[in-house]
């Protein structure tokens, strides 16, 4: 599920950073990613007690909630404290990125393609490699997303509870 979560906010972060203005509604939003994972240590070991599949591909939707605060600390470089961008790319259409994130002895390394294919759909793809003392885990996924509604519910904006 964190895989999950940093996928969605990078993949979000990314359309928002296109563009001064919203170039998509904002609102509620379903992504659906697959994604291959595989590690190796302790991490592996880990994983394989837990009952997660090595190298066979999982698919999971969630639900987002895109607001223009979103949009703000997107454009303005506050969703990743903490971690550095480069090689970005940004078009009206496409927007990627490698993210590199640190905490303590691990890293996490994400190169990130997002493509904004209207107002209300985008798709992209991510590769994640993830080190620390217990091993290495990396990620392959491709995602899609699709606007549902304006009204986000009771679902909690992108970045409230991811840290």
């Amino acid at each position: 599920m964190r895989v999950a979560r940093i996928v969605c906010v990078l993949f979000s972060s990314a359309a928002f950073a296109m563009q001064a203005n919203p170039p998509m509604k904002m609102g509620l939003w379903e992504m659906t990613s697959t994604s291959t994972m595989k590690a190796t240590g302790k991490m592996a070991d880990a994983m394989s007690r837990s009952g997660q599949a090595m190298g066979t591909p999982t698919t999971q939707s969630m639900k987002m909630c895109l607001t223009q605060e979103n949009w703000q600390k997107a454009v303005s470089g506050q969703m990743h404290p903490g971690c550095t961008e480069s090689n970005v790319v940004k078009t009206a259409q496409k927007y990627s990125l490698t993210l590199t994130c640190s905490r303590g002895s691990s890293t996490m390394t994400t190169e990130s393609v997002t493509f904004l294919d209207s107002p209300v759909q985008m798709h992209g793809t991510i590769h994640l490699v993830s080190n620390s003392q217990n091993g290495q885990m990396v990620t392959d996924g491709t995602s899609t997303a699709k606007f549902l509604s304006s009204d986000c519910g009771d679902i909690k904006p992108i970045g409230s509870a991811i840290h």
